[in-house]
């Protein structure tokens, strides 16, 4: 009995990490799961057409926001935002929907952190971002191409690798004026091509 239990409960956290979006320009549509993404600040997002991309690119934070309050799920956060690390979905089996959007987490320990107060991890996220690895001065194609992000005075700064993060956390200030020119205000982007 008790091992049937675990083992629903597992099915339940299991969701798939794509069931359930919705297009955030028409709310009342799913998305089939080969519709075409874009990524804005580390969300996923897909459409149910050609037409809502663009609207929803010229002022994502409204649809968003119209998203949560009418209890819909638009986009799936791409990384662990308890820890910066990037997530592999396949192995992400908790899942929590806040403000349209949906956190995976790879591991129940991480998942009940934020699930406690999901607005601590994500209520404060710095309004400006670095696509740019400051400790290897270089580019980072797509949210999706990062291996983690690290919050630092304002800003959310993507590594490309996992061997960058320990460094800067150590020592931010030798690596933050490399992404000086990188900072911006976050915008809709195309997501990098996946590597073969």
């Amino acid at each position: 009995m008790i091992t049937t239990l675990a083992v629903f409960c597992s099915l339940a956290l299991a969701q798939t990490s794509t069931s359930g979006l919705v297009c955030p320009v028409m709310p009342d549509h799913a998305v089939p799961a080969e519709a075409k993404a874009v990524e804005y600040r580390g969300i996923r997002v897909q459409f149910c057409c050609a037409g809502c991309e663009p609207k929803f690119a010229a002022n994502p934070e409204k649809y968003i926001s119209e998203a949560a309050a009418a209890n819909k799920v638009v986009g799936q956060f791409l990384f662990d935002v308890t820890t910066g690390e990037l997530l592999n979905m396949r192995r992400a089996t908790f899942h929590h929907n806040y403000k349209g959007v949906r956190y995976s987490f790879s591991n129940q320990e991480n998942f009940n952190k934020f699930k406690a107060n999901p607005g601590q991890f994500v209520d404060n996220t710095p309004k400006k971002e670095a696509l740019f690895c400051p400790v290897m001065k270089e580019a980072v194609a797509s949210y999706g191409s990062a291996s983690h992000f690290v919050d630092h005075n304002g800003v959310r700064y993507y590594m490309c690798c996992a061997g960058c993060v320990a460094p800067f956390r150590a020592n931010p200030g030798n690596f933050i004026r490399n992404a000086a020119s990188y900072v911006k205000e976050p915008k809709v982007i195309q997501p990098a091509p996946a590597q073969h």
